[in-house]
């Protein structure tokens, strides 16, 4: 079925085959003439629009938006709305002739910044479709049901459920059977460079700073300690845990825990995952949401790398370590012995891709930025709405798209 098929797997023919169906429990046409009321075109009902459809399919089973759409009204019922085919679409009723232009970042960015708590499962694509006399660009947003509890719109401060009818506010006793979904584990993962390889941090992980060591043997080997930490956002309690991590190239690891510290951790060096996975990720963020990014890098909003992943397995079977409980704080699942030659050539702007996994839930990503300047390393850490990335096995003709839109090389 349609609404089982993520954005990006979606492309124009999906879309036409849809021509003649009503809107309804999985399904919402977005209009461009929605948002022009008074002949203004209005960010402001867009985010409201949006949002309050995202929120309802989050609450409910999930959905798809379809958004630069032209729809008919049905001539039986005038409150049923079908979509056209491409060929009856009107050239003036687009989203560029109406001045709306967004791009896919922009609306995802639109929704993550106004959903609470934040979601996962949603997915974005653009499209060019061919109308009688033109072509336009429509979007495709896929919501998957959440695992998370109820999601509220932060432009209306209301809960939403779908119905037949479209989007509905929720009475209490629905957002409370929702929120009963909440039972798992959702983890999130965050990174630290130290002097001291050991240490519980229990500062602010959001940036952390350290020089790198030389090697004695002239000075052509630089060494730092990484500390990796996992934090539990879920209402259940981590017992098990997989985290994928990809640490950019020339960096290796030259061993693990070198304190001797036992966290329960088990790393797999060079696991199987880069042949899933693959070794080239590219990354993408929004600069304006990143602003500990230095300046001489925040124009670019893509970078491409490769990677050796790593796969961490925690597990309380493996004492002394301790289940990662839910807002307890960050628990410290291992520690590396980080090296890399220094031949001159490496490139300073770096990042770290990583995924959590845990039981039944959702799989969570993030990217972790790696700075080297004047011999020392810095490490930032994003949220997830933040940045965002891809690699070969997702979609072999991403890459490429991706590069010619954004100008790398």
């Amino acid at each position: 079925m349609y609404f089982e098929k993520q954005a990006t797997l979606w492309e124009s023919s999906d879309i036409e085959k849809l021509a003649g169906t009503e809107e309804g429990v999985y399904l919402e046409f977005k209009k461009p003439s929605e948002f022009v009321p008074n002949g203004t075109f209005s960010r402001e009902m867009i985010a409201k629009e949006l949002t309050e459809t995202v929120s309802a399919f989050l609450n409910s089973d999930g959905g798809v938006i379809l958004f630069g759409v032209q729809t008919d009204r049905n001539k039986t019922d005038k409150k049923i709305e079908l979509l056209k085919p491409f060929k009856a679409w009107s050239s003036d009723n687009t989203l560029e002739h109406l001045g709306i232009s967004y791009t896919v970042s922009q609306i995802r960015d639109l929704i993550y910044g106004n959903i609470v708590p934040k979601p996962t499962g949603i997915d974005v694509k653009s499209i060019s479709v061919p109308t009688a006399n033109a072509v336009t660009t429509i979007f495709i947003i896929t919501v998957e049901r959440s695992a998370l509890g109820a999601h509220q719109s932060a432009k209306t401060m209301r809960y939403y459920r779908r119905t037949g009818e479209g989007d509905v506010p929720m009475l209490d006793f629905e957002i409370r059977d929702v929120n009963s979904r909440r039972a798992g584990p959702l983890l999130y993962l965050a990174c630290k460079v130290s002097d001291t390889a050991g240490i519980p941090f229990e500062e602010e992980w959001k940036k952390s700073v350290v020089d790198m060591e030389r090697d004695s043997r002239g000075q052509n080997i630089y060494r730092v300690n990484f500390v990796v930490a996992a934090s539990n956002f879920g209402r259940g309690t981590a017992s098990i845990a997989r985290f994928d991590i990809g640490l950019p190239t020339p960096w290796q690891v030259e061993n693990y825990s070198p304190d001797g510290t036992n966290v329960g951790a088990y790393w797999v060096p060079k696991s199987g995952l880069q042949y899933s996975v693959g070794n080239r990720i590219i990354v993408f963020w929004t600069p304006g949401k990143c602003p500990d990014i230095p300046l001489p890098y925040r124009g670019k909003k893509i970078s491409e790398q490769m990677v050796a992943w790593q796969q961490v397995i925690y597990s309380v079977a493996d004492p002394p370590a301790h289940p990662i409980w839910p807002n307890s704080g960050r628990r410290v699942i291992g520690v590396l012995r980080l090296q890399r030659q220094n031949n001159g050539n490496v490139t300073p702007f770096l990042w770290l891709p990583w995924r959590a996994f845990a039981g039944d839930m959702p799989e969570t990503r993030g990217a972790v930025l790696l700075l080297e300047r004047a011999d020392k390393l810095y490490v930032f850490n994003y949220e997830m709405d933040d940045v965002s990335w891809w690699h070969h096995a997702e979609d072999e003709g991403k890459f490429e798209a991706l590069k010619q839109k954004f100008g790398v090389k």
